[in-house]
């Protein structure tokens, strides 16, 4: 689908399915929001704080939450409302789009919601309060590009610079390359079915966390588009991942390069460890 067929914007930077089935897409343009073969756009007009769209997320009680260039907004079934995040006070902010933006969300096992910013670190936001992490409370980085939470419910993050850092809802530990990762910008996170952690790694592949200790895999694992934007795991337990360039699934064993012929991975293959 383009914007021929309706979608505001053409580049599509965050997708999601809710708890309808309605399929939501943050754009360049504003967010599009797919019912059946009808497509609701939503733009400055109905209440967002910009039309460049960064993000996009649905919390357990499905409020559909974006954050755009100027912050975040969350939708009240008619229309997008601007939501207040607090600012922080940091030492020398990276260069980036500016601190308004929210690049990731992520909602814990307690429903908290927490946000990574561009530049000013992460919130978590309780429901009524926001709390403020920065490297000055231990974070890794104060750009976040990524957050989830492992078996263990410990959160973890992703930052730009400052590689990831591990929340045990006391102190952070730091992961850098000093630890094993094959660089210090970690873009995107996955927490597998397995009990791994996954990490995409700027321009150097991507790392699994075992829990112990880190393995790489890049261009010499046959990884051949080492700049990972998006890691999935599917129902069957491979790990897809979205590069600049192309597409790539992990079976467990071995990378494979998926194109417009394939190969596709067989409906009925199951790669998960007993």
């Amino acid at each position: 689908m383009s914007t021929a067929q309706g979608l505001v914007g053409s580049a599509i930077r965050g997708v999601l399915q809710d708890i309808d089935g309605d399929m939501w897409f943050a754009t360049n343009r504003g967010v599009s929001r797919l019912k059946g073969d009808r497509f609701t756009n939503y733009t400055t007009d109905d209440g967002l704080s910009d039309n460049s769209i960064w993000s996009i997320f649905e919390d357990s009680a499905g409020t559909i939450w974006v954050g755009t260039m100027a912050g975040v907004c969350r939708f009240d079934a008619e229309r997008f409302r601007h939501f207040p995040v607090p600012r922080a006070q940091v030492d020398n902010p990276a260069d980036g789009f500016g601190p308004q933006v929210v690049w990731s969300f992520f909602e814990d096992n307690d429903n908290n919601l927490w946000l990574g910013t561009d530049g000013e670190g992460a919130r978590k936001y309780d429901g009524e309060s926001f709390t403020i992490y920065t490297t000055k409370q231990g974070l890794a980085g104060n750009t976040v590009r990524a957050i989830t939470a492992d078996h263990e419910g410990n959160i973890w993050f992703g930052t730009r610079f400052g590689g990831a850092a591990r929340f045990d809802g006391e102190s952070f530990q730091s992961f850098t390359t000093d630890d094993g990762l094959a660089g210090n910008g970690v873009f995107e996170l996955l927490a597998d079915s397995a009990g791994n952690l996954w990490l995409s790694i700027l321009g150097k592949g991507v790392a699994r966390y075992d829990g112990e200790s880190f393995t790489s895999f890049a261009e010499r694992d046959g990884l051949t588009l080492p700049f990972v934007q998006e890691i999935f795991e599917d129902s069957r337990g491979l790990i897809w991942l979205g590069c600049s360039g192309g597409l790539f699934v992990y079976d467990g064993d071995s990378f494979t390069n998926v194109t417009r012929q394939g190969p596709w991975p067989a409906i009925s293959t199951n790669t998960r460890d007993d």
